[in-house]
């Protein structure tokens, strides 16, 4: 139901919004006086058109592990309102949005064994199990259109990765091997085929691979003597980052897949962690450039360091001495880790935010930040979790 308000010039359209599979049954609208409560062919009195602006995260704060949410509702006076994601009186880990935010998924411990459940966005909703299977599954992340999920699964005896579609139906195995397989990524922005690239020990130790969606023309691209993982693949399938061990350090690589350069970005006695590439329009300081994010400890604490990323023309050989890592937090009294961004709309302004955890306050909490640095006008502080236990993994909706 759409409905039209004319002032003056001006033309101003709302939505009522009456959802059954998705946020449950309910009503949202964008005018909270968009329908009659006494119509009897209505609909009812419709809440406001939310929840958009969610924050999901996984944390300990009750019995067990949980996923929550918090709305970027800033004109709430209970703001933080933490609302849990999901029912399950089991262990819930990993939440993962779908492409357009109106779902969400993750593993939770159902009966004695890890499934893959959805559920609506607002948690109005029971936990569909997509995988109802004795062989215990993990870690779901959806594809690039939303019609299937990837996710890890023991059910054969061995650790492989499967896709399924979004309802659960049509699982297929896409790896078949003696070694493991996970800690898989997909490029989503590639042409006609998502990329998947993952970590497999087919080799003995850890390697990093490359698959296309369906499990084809899967190839090994490190050919490391050591472990080589923790990876990360641009959206459009030309670039990955990863985690790589040799001669007793550990340090960060990066590959452009198309031109075949590769270089060592870090040379250090300290550790790299979770590297990714970080959303096009976030610029650290406002300075232009394609950039990657990872985690190091070599100023004493777990800091998130930016990377600028070569272009085609740029000079590869010299490009990482000439363009230093940025501690763009600059806080090295606490730990910072697991930065996830995505373009919202937040204070009447556009833009792409990132979230992260932050042991700032003495527990792990979620905050955001904007490339340049500042926080929401209404929360100075950034913080958009509370202090009842820790809060990891966070996730911005689409």
């Amino acid at each position: 139901q759409f409905i039209y308000n004319l002032n003056d010039d001006d033309w101003t359209m709302y939505f009522l919004i009456v959802t059954e599979d998705i946020w449950g049954t309910k009503g949202y609208s964008t005018e909270e006086l968009d329908c009659d409560p006494d119509d009897p062919n209505g609909s009812g009195c419709a809440e406001k058109a939310t929840p958009f602006n969610q924050i999901i995260f996984q944390s300990n704060r009750e019995l067990g592990t949980n996923i929550y949410s918090v709305e970027l509702d800033f004109s709430n006076p209970l703001f933080p309102r933490i609302n849990t994601i999901s029912d399950l009186n089991g262990e819930c880990f990993n939440p993962s949005f779908e492409p357009w935010g109106s779902k969400v998924v993750f593993y939770g411990l159902l009966n004695g064994n890890y499934e893959i459940f959805s559920v609506g966005a607002g948690g109005n909703s029971t936990p569909d199990n997509l995988t109802n299977h004795p062989g215990n599954d993990y870690n779901p992340q959806y594809f690039a259109d939303g019609s299937k999920i990837m996710f890890e699964s023991r059910r054969t005896g061995n650790h492989e990765i499967f896709s399924m579609n979004n309802d659960g139906s049509n699982v297929t195995q896409l790896t078949y091997n003696n070694g493991v397989d996970n800690d898989f990524q997909i490029a989503t922005n590639t042409t006609g085929i998502d990329k998947i690239i993952y970590v497999s020990t087919i080799e003995g130790n850890k390697e990093i691979y490359l698959m296309n969606e369906n499990g084809t023309n899967f190839q090994n691209l490190t050919n490391h003597p050591e472990n080589q993982y923790d990876p990360d693949i641009s959206l459009d399938g030309e670039q990955i980052v990863y985690i790589g061990d040799e001669a007793g350090q550990v340090d960060l690589y990066w590959e452009n897949l198309y031109t075949g350069d590769s270089l060592k970005i870090t040379n250090n006695n300290y550790t790299e962690r979770n590297p990714q590439f970080v959303l096009n329009g976030f610029y650290p300081n406002g300075e232009i450039g394609n950039y990657l994010i990872y985690e190091s400890d070599k100023d004493g604490s777990w800091s998130m360091y930016f990377q600028k990323l070569p272009n085609y023309n740029d000079d590869i050989e010299n490009f990482f001495e000439n363009n230093l890592p940025i501690n763009f937090l600059d806080d090295n009294s606490s730990d910072q880790s697991n930065s996830n961004f995505a373009n919202i709309l937040l204070d009447d302004i556009e833009g792409v935010y990132m979230v992260f955890e932050s042991t700032e306050d003495g527990t792990s909490s979620i905050y955001i930040i904007d490339q340049f640095g500042n926080h929401p006008s209404a929360i100075p502080s950034g913080k958009i979790s509370d202090n009842f236990g820790d809060d990891f993994l966070p996730q911005i909706q689409p």
